[in-house]
């Protein structure tokens, strides 16, 4: 390769290497911008110098490029609604924790913008309304907790296509209805906490193919009623199953007894009847079990449960 060529190809390369700066540049900047905008740092975002030091105001890291990869404010005292962030500014944003605050107002669209998200926490919130269907598009999520607001709504469709979510997090909140079936195809789940909603009807039997689910607790649904389907015995991995304060009737299945793993099993506060089933002898791991106000329940105690 001649001089001449080789300054084209070092000018091009300089040319490449100066745009990707400048772009890394401007997103920065776009970032410190938004972070500045938002007034929840008080005095420490107020001047221009602090502006361009936002990678070292309280909760934030930043890459090596110095774009913002976290945004962790938990019981940070703000208050302020949460569409008034600016979500779409912080394209690498990989955490955000933003519980135990008195964010209000629904759950803006422009999340989904957050592509990059792997642990999105909004608990201990006044938000409400629907988890939006733009939350889709955060495919890279494995844990989602937004319990303890008013949500009343989810998007089904969009739920289920979060396929790396490995806790999810509902627990009190408002949401009614059946329980969507397409949670069934979060096959990566290790926790799931639906409790203290309204949920009613039976568990979808999608939710017995999460094979990899060490906690299930649909706790204080009153609404949650029917059969408990002998295939919850395919959830083997199970350590703590809480299905009480709901309207759960007939027979306890034998099935449970398959789950050899269960720590804790609390049916209490429903309409079972009949007998414990004798399979339930061979959860050997079992230290809590709390079968009680079943007024149907009969029959006695074996000795096998010394």
């Amino acid at each position: 390769m001649d001089v001449g060529c080789s300054g084209v190809v070092v000018l091009m390369i300089l040319a490449v290497a100066i745009a990707g700066a400048a772009k890394e540049s401007a997103v920065n900047l776009l970032e410190a911008a938004a972070l500045h905008k938002s007034g929840w740092w008080g005095d420490s975002s107020t001047t221009a110098t602090n502006i361009s030091a936002h990678c070292h105001w309280y909760g934030i890291i930043c890459n090596d490029a110095g774009s913002v990869t976290e945004i962790l404010l938990p019981n940070y005292r703000i208050h302020d609604e949460l569409a008034n962030f600016s979500f779409p500014s912080f394209p690498n944003l990989i955490r955000l924790d933003l519980s135990g605050n008195e964010l209000y107002g629904a759950i803006p669209h422009q999340i989904g913008a957050l592509s990059k998200l792997t642990y999105l926490n909004l608990s201990f919130n006044y938000l409400y309304g629907e988890l939006p269907s733009s939350l889709v598009n955060l495919t890279q999520l494995a844990q989602l907790d937004v319990s303890w607001n008013s949500i009343d709504s989810l998007n089904p469709p969009g739920i289920g296509n979060l396929t790396n979510l490995v806790t999810l997090d509902l627990s009190y909140n408002s949401l009614f209805g059946p329980i969507p079936s397409t949670l069934g195809q979060l096959s990566n789940l290790d926790s799931l906490d639906l409790s203290n909603n309204h949920f009613s009807e039976t568990i979808p039997s999608t939710l017995f193919n999460l094979t990899n689910l060490s906690q299930l607790d649909i706790h204080w649904n009153p609404a949650m009623r029917g059969f408990l389907s002998e295939e919850i015995g395919n959830l083997k991995s199970l350590v703590e199953l809480d299905l009480s304060h709901g309207a759960f009737s007939g027979s306890i299945p034998p099935s449970l007894g398959q789950l050899s793993n269960l720590h804790s099993l609390d049916l209490s506060t429903n309409h079972f009847s009949g007998t414990i089933p004798s399979a339930l002898f061979n959860l050997t791991n079992l230290f809590r079990l709390d079968i009680h106000s079943n007024p149907a329940m009969r029959g006695f105690l074996f000795e096998e449960f010394s």
